[in-house]
């Protein structure tokens, strides 16, 4: 799928495999080049997943932020809005 992040457009695609085959979650290309792809692996439980694609475009977003900043952001948006969709009575699952 394609997506405006930042004012830029962005392919965000599923590489089944990606977690085994690189030790990563996902991936995002650096804002400059040509192709700016998020890849992420789409077996990764749900917040995981959520988490995941949060951080890689965080990472789309603001390309001179840390990873450490960039891992605890992903980390604390997954986290709130587990919380809240969970206080609200809403069950994310795997379809």
């Amino acid at each position: 799928m394609k997506k405006m992040i930042n004012r830029r457009w962005w392919n965000i695609v599923a590489v089944p495999g990606l977690r085994e085959a690189h030790a990563a979650d996902g991936e995002c290309d650096h804002v400059d080049t040509e192709r700016r792809e998020i890849r992420y692996d789409p077996g990764l439980p749900v917040w995981l997943l959520v988490d995941t694609i949060v951080h890689e475009v965080t990472h789309a977003a603001f390309p001179m932020a840390s990873e450490h900043d960039v891992g605890r952001f992903g980390t604390d948006v997954a986290r709130v809005l587990k919380a809240v969709l969970e206080e609200q009575c809403y069950e994310i699952t795997r379809r």
